[in-house]
């Protein structure tokens, strides 16, 4: 049980990215530590896309694919969680598996750039215990990541008996893309217990687009297992994909933390601060300078 599995969520309009991500994935494993997992809507939708006559996944045993046929009630649609759904359902068949120590969800319009010491970083993620956000707020910055954090609270407490639990969480700290979002086996089978997974008439009832799947895990785990939010008071505007390269630096020289993930449209400015970063999410933003790093 010493794996990394990485877990995309991928619907049919997402093939191409997802093309592009898998060959970026094979390019760079480099040892039998790391699998990643596709998850698909349909089996209908997993025939169409290995049927692809330029591909042939046979060969990489380690990409598995697996289908959420049905889950929230006929209500399988981005807005009712689907995607949040899929990342959750990647994570717990890791779990049955027994061969994972971490599981890391990601969106398919992604991009690996190295995979060396995934486990290692893993670790770091894990045995700090903390998330690092910028501050947002109901007016400005960022009134949408605000609303988005009050969101992800209220779906948690739908499955708490006491309205303690999340009641000293500074929801004004937006930390959704700081760095890659690790999720320990232990911990992560014990959120999915608490939000009662297997209920799926009652997931289907409060999941939506708008919880956030990292956010809601990293409230679960500030609330029950030790876990904190730190505050990065030198972005003026609260949220790391709008911030400059600056964020990078003055991070490792105020928290000495080397982030591993970052946009493409970060990365592409080429900086030592981005010396560790293993994996380029919103790639689909800047396509024309992804063919700049093969």
């Amino acid at each position: 049980m010493n794996k990394v599995a990485f877990i995309i969520p991928v619907w049919k309009n997402d093939f191409k990215h997802l093309e592009q991500l898998l060959k970026s994935f094979i390019t760079v494993r480099k040892d039998e530590m790391c699998d990643l997992f596709v998850v698909m809507t349909t089996e209908e939708e997993k025939k169409s896309f290995l049927e692809k006559p330029d591909l042939d996944f046979s060969a990489y045993p380690f990409i598995k694919f697996i289908c959420l046929t049905s889950f929230t009630n006929n209500n399988n649609t981005k807005e009712h969680g689907i995607i949040n759904a899929k990342k959750f359902y990647g994570i717990r068949e890791c779990i049955r598996l027994n061969e994972y120590a971490y599981m890391i969800p990601i969106d398919c319009e992604s991009y690996f750039l190295d995979l060396s010491g995934i486990r290692n970083v893993c670790d770091t993620i894990h045995n700090r215990k903390m998330f690092f956000g910028g501050r947002v707020s109901e007016d400005h910055p960022g009134p949408r990541e605000y609303k988005l954090n009050k969101s992800c609270i209220s779906f948690l407490k739908n499955y708490s008996n006491n309205e303690e639990d999340f009641s000293s969480i500074d929801t004004s700290i937006f930390f959704f893309w700081y760095d890659l979002p690790v999720y320990e086996r232990k911990i992560a089978s014990k959120f999915l217990d608490f939000i009662d997974f297997e209920n799926i008439s009652k997931l289907s009832k409060y999941l939506r687009w708008e919880h956030f799947d990292h956010t809601v895990y990293g409230y679960y785990c500030v609330a029950f297992h030790g876990y904190s939010i730190k505050c990065v008071k030198f972005i003026k505007n609260g949220i790391v994909k709008k911030a400059t390269k600056d964020i990078f630096l003055k991070m490792q020289e105020a928290f000495r933390v080397s982030l591993f993930w970052t946009s493409l449209q970060h990365y592409i400015v080429k900086d030592k601060c981005f010396d560790n970063v293993k994996v380029l999410y919103h790639v689909d933003k800047k396509l024309q300078k992804l063919s700049e790093l093969k």
